[in-house]
């Protein structure tokens, strides 16, 4: 017959091997959960510089991400597209998604404006960036206050954005303001000195001033204006 000291040590031994197993079990649950994470975040970090090299495959930087003007799914619909033609320079990709960008957008607020701009003085193609900067200064999707903020941004992209500038200022202002002699000498002397007659063209469309339509006859503007201010001034008459 067993005692009962034997049959309290054979007690506390099965609760020790108990104890044992069940201490075994969780080491091991928690080492496969650390190999788990382990796994993961390496195949995240993997994952992640894969992107980061696909990002300046093509000329990206992490703002492009960050300032949310491009997406991984439109990358990779870059890279393939890059690596299966290889025939378009990497420029092509950033200026089709500063395009697609703007055209997404219904309206833009002045952080948007800002990032739009250090994208672009900070893409290392000129030409690209400067194209992508004139789109945005172009476009109807912003607001004077937004125009103010990238006219003073744009000379920094080169002496060609002086005649934007003089143009888009005084496009603004034919199509707002009522035509004055000081207003048509400044869109007069913008086409003499860029030789471009869209102010004036402009001027023609607009105003229903006969004394302005009239005054085309005396300047040296060329036959073509000269003809559509006349007809234009036949038909108020």
């Amino acid at each position: 017959m067993v005692s009962t000291e034997t049959k309290y040590f054979l007690t506390r031994f099965d609760s020790l091997l108990f104890c044992t197993d069940w201490m075994t079990i969780r080491l091991i649950s928690i080492s496969n959960n650390i190999l788990s994470f382990g796994l993961a975040y390496i195949s995240a970090e993997y994952h992640n510089n894969l992107y980061y090299m696909d990002i300046l495959k093509l000329g990206y930087t992490k703002k492009w991400i960050d300032y949310g003007f491009l997406t991984e799914e439109i990358l990779s619909k870059q890279i393939a597209e890059f690596e299966k033609e290889g025939t378009k320079p990497v420029e092509h990709y950033r200026y089709t998604s500063f395009v697609n960008w703007l055209k997404g957008k219904e309206a833009l607020n002045n952080e948007e404006i800002n990032n739009f701009i250090v994208l672009c003085t900070d893409d290392k193609d000129n030409r690209m960036s400067g194209s992508a900067i004139k789109d945005l200064f172009l476009s109807d999707k912003i607001s004077d206050e937004q125009f103010e903020i990238i006219k003073l941004k744009l000379p920094q992209f080169g002496e060609w954005t002086e005649k934007l500038i003089t143009r888009e200022v005084l496009t603004r202002r034919v199509n707002r303001e009522r035509m004055s002699p000081a207003l048509f000498k400044l869109c007069y002397d913008y086409k003499v000195k860029y030789k471009d007659n869209r102010l004036l063209l402009n001027i023609i469309k607009k105003t229903n001033d006969s004394q302005c339509l009239a005054f085309f006859s005396e300047l040296d503007v060329g036959k073509k204006l000269k003809k559509l201010a006349k007809n234009k001034l036949t038909k108020l008459n």
